[in-house]
């Protein structure tokens, strides 16, 4: 597959404003955790602590479309996992690895390569990869993209809707409701009404899918997910998250 759809030049544009050097770019894990505080997984963040505040924002709003970002983030989280030496500390040696895509990038022939190969490395570890398919509105109805979702699914890798928006409304509700996801990564919720939407999300839409509550940062917070039925939660509150 290539990068031949109308979203094309558009993309290419942000990738042209780019001024970030990816090999200035750092990502760091951070765990997974079920409500009982085991581990069930973590997730491959970027660390900004190398980039000041102009870099920072041009990597959020054109570095991330850029194909060459995501080689160079999936060879990383790749040599992670075969140096082992996150698994020597570990009690439980098996879990989900969550890793966020654009799914812009998800028609390049090369992605969806070391995609293939990370599956195959991560499975060796008895760990399962989980994509996670962001908030941002692009390539929406794209049929390369539909593809790359099924060729996906068809080599057992998961997908995940990242920061579902279940206060507003997510433009995803359709993909979610035909089973394209099987995990949903939401905001923790901060008052009783929020709490409220995310019942009726998990009641009425996802039913059968994990729920991840994500930004769990507070004691405070606790308060609105401890009585609540998910399969994770993660945050600054339990990890700040390790360099990979």
């Amino acid at each position: 597959m290539s990068l031949e759809c109308g979203f094309k030049k558009s993309i290419a544009k942000r990738c042209e404003d780019n001024k970030v050097s990816f090999d200035d770019i750092r990502f760091k894990f951070q765990k997974v955790l079920d409500n009982k505080l085991n581990f069930v997984g973590m997730e491959i963040l970027i660390d900004p602590q190398q980039l000041d505040e102009r870099s920072t924002k041009q990597l959020y709003e054109s570095a991330i479309f850029d194909k060459q970002f995501y080689l160079n983030q999936l060879s990383c989280i790749n040599h992670f996992f075969l140096r082992g030496e996150f698994f020597s500390q570990m009690k439980s040696r098996e879990g989900y690895l969550f890793v966020n895509v654009e799914r812009s990038v998800l028609c390049d022939s090369d992605i969806m390569l070391l995609l293939s190969q990370l599956n195959k490395t991560v499975n060796r570890f008895a760990f399962k990869l989980v994509i996670e398919i962001t908030e941002r509105q692009i390539c929406i109805g794209c049929n390369l993209v539909q593809l790359a979702f099924k060729e996906i699914k068809e080599k057992g890798i998961y997908i995940a809707a990242d920061d579902y928006d279940y206060i507003q409304g997510d433009f995803r509700l359709a993909e979610l409701m035909s089973g394209l996801y099987d995990f949903v990564k939401v905001d923790c919720p901060r008052d009783e009404l929020e709490l409220g939407l995310l019942k009726k999300l998990t009641k009425s839409r996802v039913r059968n899918k994990k729920i991840i509550i994500e930004r769990v940062e507070t004691l405070e917070s606790l308060d609105y997910i401890s009585e609540e039925e998910f399969f994770g939660c993660q945050g600054f509150l339990f990890d700040r998250g390790s360099l990979i």
